[in-house]
């Protein structure tokens, strides 16, 4: 247990408490026990404080960027998707440890729900996922299928770290893309992968309008 986890036993008398809640009990146990928690803590909020919380919180802030760049930015970046690649609309959400068992990412910087799930932090890792489940379904009526799967989406992430500049953003929005595939000779598949996306990036950030995102010139 961490020091503040031990703090709070030390506090409510139960020394294992961390233990018991981590280890103990089944996670749809778990899961039901914070529903109520949570549900006699709302009981207490009224709506000053819900005001305060919105103009003090990070992560509940509106973005600074102009969502008409954004909606630019998209509509260039798709239609720079070669045949065979699908563009397709993420859960807000994804099962519980989809970034940091991947990845060395700390499970801190991720918003965990109490359902045992996580707001979108990298949406690579997720359409990764979905590239799996398609290519399974390929393999499980052929198993020697090498069909390719390519995926694109634009979604908006947020990560909890805490950031040092003030230009940060606690959530913005990430286009990203994932193909999965069997590997031939020569590793051949993952060497047109990563063309075929980097592809798709020079050429969306080559007909993207930059210069729209400047700040407007100042005269002194």
């Amino acid at each position: 247990m961490n020091k503040i986890t031990e703090r709070i036993a030390r506090a409510v008398g139960v020394p294992d408490l961390g233990e018991i809640l981590a280890e103990r009990i089944k996670s749809t146990d778990l899961q039901s026990l914070l529903l109520e928690v949570f549900r006699e803590r709302v009981k207490r909020r009224n709506p000053r404080i819900i005001f305060s919380d919105y103009v003090s919180n990070s992560f509940s802030l509106p973005s600074r960027c102009n969502p008409a760049l954004l909606l630019e930015w998209d509509s260039v970046a798709f239609s720079h998707l070669p045949r065979g690649f699908t563009a397709i609309e993420l859960s807000p959400v994804c099962p519980l440890g989809s970034v940091s068992r991947v990845a060395p990412i700390s499970q801190d910087w991720v918003l965990t729900t109490i359902r045992n799930m996580e707001v979108v932090a990298d949406s690579t890792n997720i359409l990764a996922l979905e590239c799996a489940v398609r290519r399974q379904r390929f393999t499980q009526t052929a198993p020697t299928d090498t069909r390719p799967v390519h995926l694109a989406c634009s979604h908006r992430v947020i990560r909890t770290q805490r950031y040092t500049s003030s230009n940060s953003l606690q959530h913005f929005r990430l286009f990203s893309l994932c193909s999965a595939g069997r590997n031939t000779e020569s590793i051949r598949f993952g060497i047109f992968a990563t063309v075929s996306s980097s592809s798709i990036l020079l050429g969306s950030s080559r007909g993207f309008p930059w210069t729209k995102c400047l700040p407007p010139s100042r005269h002194y």
